[in-house]
């Protein structure tokens, strides 16, 4: 297991990054000379803030490829606060600075998540609104691909989702409909139906999901052409 540097180390280590995030040492009792030289070489001001800052920006990425780390090889719920300082060089205090909890840190990870996903529904619009198979099927295998490239992520959220289903309500818990994203789709049904029509939506990215959590069978390219018409059936607007 890591161990923590202290500060002060007579053999030249760096000090734990608790204390360039902002942690206070003990100042020193020597008198200051009467004419001290001017400082050239530390930064102040706005200067030693934005180094706190991109300070704190590296240590919070660290955190959560940490927590990734140990999510890749155990549960969510048996991970531990712990594990996941220890895989991310720090300690658990310095974990606590940046979230209060393993949800709070993957609320974070949700929330910076959010605008890219957003995105994705919005480059679907046009093809579900005009009823173009080929774009739906691009959208669909660039989903799978997404899922794929985050399958830690996709894994951690399934077992939320099995064990803390009010945890995984909070990570969703957004002002932005996915339905927001699509209006040219919105717009093709009648006025009283399109809460139904943001509902099957919903359905819709859960469906993909959850598709791509199981052991389908298919190839690729099968179940891309099967998961675009299921989709393109469902949130099609009533005849």
């Amino acid at each position: 297991m890591a161990k923590r540097i202290a500060a002060g180390r007579s053999d030249g280590a760096p000090a734990p990054i608790e204390l360039l995030e902002g942690g206070s040492t003990k100042r020193s009792t020597k008198a200051a000379p009467a004419n001290p030289a001017p400082a050239t070489t530390t930064p102040s001001g706005p200067a030693r803030v934005s180094l706190r800052e991109a300070q704190r920006a590296i240590t919070r990425a660290r955190l959560i490829d940490g927590a990734m780390d140990v999510f890749a090889h155990t549960t969510y719920p048996a991970a531990t606060v712990d594990e996941i300082a220890i895989a991310a060089g720090v300690g658990r205090a310095t974990f606590y600075l940046h979230f209060r909890s393993k949800l709070d840190l993957l609320q974070s990870i949700m929330t910076d998540a959010t605008p890219e996903i957003l995105a994705y529904f919005e480059r679907a619009d046009s093809s579900f609104a005009t009823g173009d198979t080929a774009g739906i099927e691009a959208w669909v295998s660039d989903g799978l691909s997404y899922f794929e490239q985050h399958r830690t992520l996709m894994f951690v959220l399934d077992e939320v989702l099995a064990t803390e289903r009010a945890e995984y309500t909070t990570l969703f818990n957004t002002t932005v409909e996915f339905s927001d994203c699509m209006p040219l789709l919105m717009s093709s049904w009648p006025t009283e139906r399109r809460p139904e029509a943001s509902a099957r939506i919903r359905l819709m990215a859960l469906l993909l999901n959850r598709t791509w959590l199981s052991s389908s069978g298919l190839t690729n390219d099968q179940l891309v052409k099967m998961l675009a018409d299921i989709c393109m059936k469902a949130v099609s607007p009533p005849t």
